[in-house]
Parts: C-alpha cells; sequence; structure tokens
C-alpha cells in the first residue's frame, strides 16, 4: 500500500537515502493544531514537544530517516511514524530532557 509520503518521494524523485525535506500540504492545518496544544500545555504548567519545530522548515518536513544502516520514510502514512523516526524522534526529546 502506497503512502502519501511515499507517492510525493516518487514523484520528486526523493530516494530515501537522500534525507530530503519535501513540501507538506498538512503543515499549517498540523501547525495550528501544535499550536492549540501547547497552549493548553502552557496553560496547565506542562511542556509540549512540537514534532513539527523538530522536523519541519518553511512547511518542508524531513522525508527519511536513517537508524543504524535502515533508511525508511519518517512516515507511513498521515499519523503513523516508521521504526526508525520514532527511534530518532525518542532520541531528540531524551537530549531535550537531560538538558532541562
Amino acid at each position: 500500500m502506497e503512502t502519501l509520503l511515499a507517492k510525493i518521494m516518487l514523484s520528486l524523485h526523493v530516494k530515501l537515502s537522500d534525507g530530503a525535506y519535501v513540501y507538506s500540504n498538512k503543515y499549517d492545518d498540523i501547525q495550528s493544531a501544535d499550536t492549540i496544544v501547547s497552549q493548553v500545555a502552557n496553560n496547565n504548567q506542562s511542556y509540549f514537544i512540537s514534532i513539527l519545530d523538530m522536523f519541519c522548515e518553511n512547511k518542508e518536513c524531513l522525508s527519511s530517516v536513517k537508524v543504524k544502516d535502515e533508511f525508511e520514510p519518517f512516515a507511513w502514512d498521515y499519523g503513523h511514524l516508521t521504526r526508525s523516526s520514532s527511534i530518532l524522534i525518542a532520541d531528540n526529546i531524551l537530549k531535550m530532557i537531560a538538558t532541562k
């Protein structure tokens, strides 16, 4: 089953090993949701970590990741991360926690 990200990567001739950033037509919607969740977190003395802020720039998001010797798309579909991107996100969050 093809995913939206996979279709975009294919149409742009982006290889998994490129680690390219590709335009996300969902960026604005996700950023709006991030803003709402961040405000709720702040109002409740909690901290919100935005994956969008970690892996996207100028409405373009990381298309693939490499963990050990494996390349994978960043996500399988609109709401499901791959194993490699999950590991990368967890590592980044742990580093953020360690510096607080």
